[in-house]
C-alpha cells in the first residue's frame, strides 16, 4: 500500500511549503570498475515521499532529499507520491543516464481539490468553504478545498429556500463536481379568523392581489393563506349580503408568517382586551334588496312607535347572518320586530339538515331525541349571534323558533326565548354556556 502512514491535514489557508534546501550530501554507493551505475539525488521538501519510478523502495529522508543507483543507459520516470500532497513536476523522465544527477529537486504543496456544482440562481452564497464563494451570473459556483477537507456547506439567499438544505462533507480526497442544489422561492402565511360577536363565520372567501393566494373561512372562521417572501398588497374578504369593516387589510414587504388574529383571544372564555379581532363582520348590509314584507315591524302603541332604519336594517343583518350559518340546509330566514317586546326570528329547517356536521335526522344512528339535544346545543350558540342587533333593550326578548323536518309522523318546532341581556354576556364570554342555558326558555312542540 502505497499511501500508508499518513499525518492529518490542517484546513488553515493552503500555502506551498517553503523548501528550506540542504546540501546534498551524496555518499559513494557501491560502483563497478565499468561505471555501469550512477547516481541521481534530490530532494522534495518533506520526508516520507515514496520515489515512484526508482529501484528499490526509495522514501525521502527527514530533511526531504533522497538518492539512488541507476544502472547506466535506464530511462527511468520519476513521481514522487505522498497522500495529500501535490509536487512539481508531477514526474520526471530520464533519457539514456550515463552519468551522476544531482539536484533533481520537486516542489511540493498541500494537495487541494475543487467542488463545484449548480443552484440555478444567481448570487446565491454558500457558507462553510474555507474562502468565501458566491454563484456566478448563470447559478453556478466553484471552491477549492485542501486535502482531507470536512465542513458543511449551506446556500443562502434571502428570500428562498434549497433543497437539500445543506450538504455534508467528510474528507474530501478528489475533486467533486455536479454538487448542485434545487432552489425554491419562500412563501410566508397570513392567517386569521373572521368573527360576528365571538362566534365564528364559515364560508366567507378572502383573496389577496398581486400573486398572493386564496381561502375559504373554515368552520371556526379561520383561514390560511400563501403569499410570496416579500409580498404587498391587500387581503379582502367577501361573503354575499355582508360589508366588512375594514373592507380589506394592506401588507407591505410580509417576510414572516402573519396571525391577523389570535384564535385564543377571539374565541377564549375571557379574552385579552384591545387585541384587536381580524374583521367586524356584518356591520351594515351590502345591498338592500330586500322589501318591508321580509322585515316587517309590528307596533304595540302607535303614538310612541317610529319605523327607523335602524330597526329594519337589524332585522336584516341577524336574518342573514342565520342564513349564513344555516347554509343550504334552511329557508330564508324571517324577521320580525314587535314594538316593546324584541325581535323573532323563524326558519325552516330541511329534512337533511345537519348542523355543523352532526348525524342527519334520517340516519338509524341518529334518534329522534339524540337530534333534537343536537339541535338544542347548537341553537343556543346560533342564538348568540344576535347580539349584533342594536336596537334592543337589554331587557327586551330575543326568539328563535326552527321548524323541523317531520319525525313519527308528525311536525315539530323548536322555539329558543331569551333576554337580550343574557345574549350579550354570553356572546362576550362573561357567562358560560351552562348559566346561559339556565336563561334560555326551550320550547319543544
Amino acid at each position: 500500500m502505497l499511501f500508508s502512514g499518513l499525518p492529518a491535514w490542517s484546513t488553515s489557508p493552503i500555502q506551498a511549503l517553503t523548501i528550506k534546501k540542504m546540501p546534498i550530501q551524496v555518499h559513494p554507493l557501491p560502483s563497478y570498475g565499468d561505471n555501469q551505475y550512477y547516481c541521481i539525488a534530490g530532494c522534495v521538501g518533506i520526508s516520507g515521499v515514496e520515489m515512484m519510478g526508482l529501484p528499490g523502495k526509495v522514501v525521502s529522508d527527514a530533511s526531504g532529499h533522497y538518492q539512488a543507483l541507476i544502472k547506466k543507459g535506464d530511462e527511468p520516470m520519476v513521481i514522487p507520491l505522498k497522500e495529500g500532497f501535490e509536487f512539481n513536476p508531477k514526474g520526471k523522465i530520464y533519457n539514456h543516464i550515463c552519468e551522476n544527477l544531482m539536484n533533481q529537486d520537486f516542489r511540493c504543496k498541500p494537495a487541494t481539490y475543487c467542488i463545484s456544482g449548480s443552484i440555478g440562481h444567481a448570487n446565491v452564497r454558500l457558507k462553510g468553504f474555507p474562502d468565501s464563494v458566491t454563484t456566478d451570473q448563470y447559478g453556478h459556483f466553484k471552491a477549492i478545498v485542501p486535502y482531507g477537507w470536512q465542513a458543511c456547506v449551506t446556500p443562502e439567499k434571502e428570500g428562498m429556500e434549497f433543497s437539500p438544505s445543506k450538504i455534508h462533507y467528510i474528507k474530501v480526497v478528489q475533486n467533486m463536481g455536479r454538487q448542485n442544489f434545487t432552489a425554491h422561492f419562500k412563501t410566508v402565511t397570513l392567517s386569521g379568523a373572521i368573527v360576528i360577536a365571538n362566534c365564528p363565520m364559515p364560508g366567507v372567501s378572502v383573496s389577496t392581489n398581486f400573486g398572493g393566494g386564496a381561502d375559504t373561512t373554515d368552520e371556526l372562521g379561520r383561514f390560511y393563506i400563501e403569499v410570496p417572501y416579500g409580498w404587498s398588497g391587500d387581503l379582502t374578504p367577501f361573503s354575499k349580503g355582508f360589508s366588512f369593516n375594514p373592507p380589506s387589510l394592506s401588507y407591505v414587504n410580509v417576510k414572516d408568517d402573519i396571525d391577523s388574529v389570535s384564535q385564543q383571544s377571539t374565541l377564549a372564555e375571557h379574552p385579552t382586551p384591545n387585541i384587536p379581532s381580524f374583521f367586524d363582520i356584518a356591520h351594515c348590509m351590502a345591498t338592500d334588496n330586500l322589501t318591508s314584507l321580509d322585515s316587517p315591524l309590528i307596533p304595540t302603541n302607535l303614538d310612541a312607535f317610529q319605523s327607523t332604519p335602524q330597526i329594519r336594517n337589524d332585522l336584516r343583518i341577524v336574518a342573514a347572518i342565520m342564513d349564513e350559518r344555516l347554509g343550504a340546509f334552511a329557508t330564508h330566514t324571517q324577521g320580525f320586530f314587535v314594538q316593546d317586546y324584541g325581535i323573532i326570528l323563524y326558519t325552516r329547517m330541511e329534512p337533511a339538515f345537519t348542523f355543523q356536521g352532526f348525524p342527519q335526522a334520517t340516519q338509524p344512528s341518529c334518534s329522534g331525541d339524540h337530534y333534537l339535544n343536537l339541535l338544542q346545543d347548537n341553537a343556543l350558540k346560533l342564538i348568540t349571534l344576535t347580539s349584533n342587533s342594536k336596537v334592543l333593550d337589554p331587557n327586551q326578548w330575543i326568539v328563535i323558533t326552527l321548524a323541523m323536518p317531520r319525525t313519527q309522523g308528525r311536525n315539530q318546532s323548536m322555539t329558543l326565548r331569551s333576554r337580550k341581556q343574557y345574549v350579550d354576556a354570553f356572546a362576550a364570554n362573561k357567562t358560560d354556556m351552562h348559566e346561559f342555558r339556565r336563561n334560555v326558555q326551550i320550547t319543544i312542540q
